[in-house]
């Protein structure tokens, strides 16, 4: 009998022991089970913090893309709280960047009260630019016939920057696609020639221009010569541009104008000389006189006058110049205006005239010096990387 009762005392035993290690493992395994369930929600909780962040520099780039503050935090700062028990803000600065790069930094937080996780991102985002180029081919290219008369002197050597001294033979004076009249006083010389009192020198016009049939690419579209090629029908086409290039250039700049008025207004708040460095739209029809201001720009700058009616003229010019004119029309450069570059016209060029001597000179430094320009308005990645934090 006591041997019995010892045996039932030992399983006894036994099965206590079997059943704490049992429950221990059963306990560990919880553990281990509420950890793991843990560990996933924060990660889910991370991924969702990630993509919160991955919206939130989305919205920063199209603010600086379409150049439109929608929040009023300024361009390219955002705060996104759309998002349930999410938190983001993304801030932008330059430092040390160069040209139109943007650096981003999103910090976004996922969770409510004292459990929360967060993800920083950091991206680096480049408007890419494109240096303007053309078919610089004469001091004054008009689509039309052109007539000058006065006291005008164009002169198609090619000049420096300065304005100072002639660095080169240059090309021609004039270029048309139909007749050119010299007349008055006006003296017109190029390819090496000076512009004599009155009159053109040797080599200097070039009248009845056949576009199709002259080894150009007229329209920079890339192919010479095509059938039916003919003058660029726009300024975007003449720089081989997509429609709309210039004037979101000028919208970036600050310096596109839909009337006079806010052109004057900005050409007086510039101290009354033109802009340097900058597309120019002018998206209006002028009344005369147009004012260039008075003292050349330090750097060659692009003025578009264009509408899309294509009759914005240019009438009565007066002041200083440095870089392309592109212009629907012009009627009468007036007394003491000098510009330094290139003009090219679609309408006839008109009179040009004044009481004192006018100059239009021809400059390829000053052409390829011309302010470079965002041909895709849409902010790219430049590098990218998440933040310890």
């Amino acid at each position: 009998m006591r041997a019995r009762k010892s045996e039932r005392g030992s399983a006894l035993i036994l099965a206590v022991v079997v059943t704490l290690v049992v429950a221990g493992m059963s306990g560990t395994y919880l553990t281990l089970s509420v950890s793991k369930k843990n560990a996933a929600f924060k990660e889910v909780e991370r991924e969702k913090a990630f993509y919160a962040a991955e919206s939130a520099l989305a919205q920063a780039k199209y603010e600086l893309t379409s150049n439109i503050d929608y929040d009023t935090t300024g361009l390219g700062n955002v705060t996104l709280n759309g998002i349930a028990n999410t938190q983001c803000s993304v801030a932008v600065d330059t430092t040390g960047l160069t040209g139109n790069q943007r650096r981003l930094t999103a910090i976004c937080t996922f969770g409510g009260g004292t459990i929360r996780t967060d993800r920083s991102i950091e991206e680096v985002v480049d408007k890419p630019v494109t240096q303007i180029k053309g078919n610089w081919r004469s001091a004054i290219l008009s689509e039309d016939p052109l007539d000058f008369s006065g006291n005008v002197e164009v002169d198609g050597r090619d000049w420096n920057m300065a304005n100072t001294a002639i660095v080169g033979d240059g090309v021609v004076a004039a270029m048309s696609g139909g007749a050119i009249t010299v007349g008055g006083s006006a003296g017109l010389g190029g390819n090496g020639n000076a512009p004599p009192g009155s009159g053109a020198s040797a080599g200097s016009l070039d009248a009845n221009h056949n576009w199709g049939a002259d080894g150009w690419d007229n329209d920079l579209d890339g192919t010479v010569d095509q059938a039916g090629e003919t003058y660029p029908s726009d300024p975007d086409q003449a720089l081989g541009f997509p429609n709309g290039t210039l004037k979101n250039a000028a919208i970036s700049h600050g310096t596109y104008f839909t009337s006079q008025a806010a052109y004057t207004s900005a050409l007086l708040l510039n101290g009354g000389s033109f802009f340097s460095d900058k597309i120019v739209y002018c998206d209006f029809i002028p009344s005369p006189p147009f004012e260039l201001g008075s003292g050349m720009n330090t750097r060659p700058s692009v003025l578009v006058v264009h509408n899309a009616a294509s009759n914005a003229v240019m009438k009565n010019v007066h002041g200083d110049f440095k870089g392309m004119i592109l212009a629907d029309k012009i009627e009468h450069i007036n007394a003491g205006t000098t510009i330094l570059g290139m003009i090219q016209a679609w309408g006839q060029f008109g009179n040009v005239f004044g009481n004192g001597n006018s100059t239009i000179r021809f400059s390829s430094e000053v052409l390829s010096n011309l302010p470079a320009i965002a041909v895709d308005p849409l902010f790219v990645r430049r590098s990218y990387r998440e933040v310890v934090r």
